[in-house]
């Protein structure tokens, strides 16, 4: 269960079981949540901490894990883009958004993470849809055009 203040918004957008079998809790305005099975509570963690609104900040849409790395999650925002949590460290760092940079991430919102077979991570954006290279080690926005 979320503990939580009247005031506060208590929906679940996505759940995800990482590869030690730990359950998170991608929330919309509480942050991200990692379930703790002992207690049969969630311990949460926010990345905007001066942020007294819980409508517009904390916003997780997605959660995902590389096989790559099994110490951090990808985490896809409402508002903040795209950050990596380090599960040791309980920290979170962002892409840095830059309109002006084409292999730089430029979206504020990302709803959906995945990669594929040959390792390039795929992000769900409000800008389109967005790529990650292994090799290359920089974004690429891929924009989709409606037939005419």
């Amino acid at each position: 269960t979320f503990e939580k203040s009247p005031n506060e918004v208590n929906t679940i957008m996505n759940i995800f079981q990482d590869h030690e079998n730990n359950i998170w809790a991608a929330t919309w305005g509480r942050g991200l949540g990692k379930f703790d099975k002992q207690r049969g509570t969630f311990e949460m963690f926010t990345y905007n901490k001066s942020s007294e609104s819980y409508s517009r900040a904390n916003i997780v849409l997605n959660i995902y894990e590389s096989s790559k790395d099994n110490n951090m999650l990808w985490i896809g925002t409402g508002e903040a883009g795209l950050a990596i949590f380090h599960k040791k460290t309980k920290t979170f760092d962002f892409a840095t958004l830059n309109d002006n940079d084409p292999h730089a991430f430029n979206a504020n919102a990302v709803s959906y993470i995945f990669d594929d077979n040959i390792g390039a991570l795929w992000f769900a954006t409000n800008k389109g849809v967005v790529t990650l290279a292994s090799y290359l080690q920089q974004f690429r926005v891929n924009k989709f055009e409606p037939p005419s």
